[in-house]
């Protein structure tokens, strides 16, 4: 903890496969011990998984919450 300044937050960028910034997140919270691939791939499959059941984007599943 500095003793003069406090450090900027830091911009999150947006995911590669749907540029979004919460599923960016939410695979950051996912992480455990900085594997973010592993995260990633888990998400996507995931988000796949939510595409072939509902036939919606699953991005906006994420928005909406259901």
């Amino acid at each position: 903890m500095p003793r003069r300044y406090r450090p900027e937050k830091r911009e999150v960028l947006p995911d590669v496969r749907y540029n979004s910034v919460l599923v960016q997140n939410f695979i950051n919270r996912m992480m455990r011990n900085g594997k973010k691939s592993t995260a990633a791939s888990l998400m996507y499959d995931a988000m796949d998984m939510i595409e072939a059941k509902n036939q919606a984007l699953p991005a906006g599943c994420v928005r909406s919450g259901g």
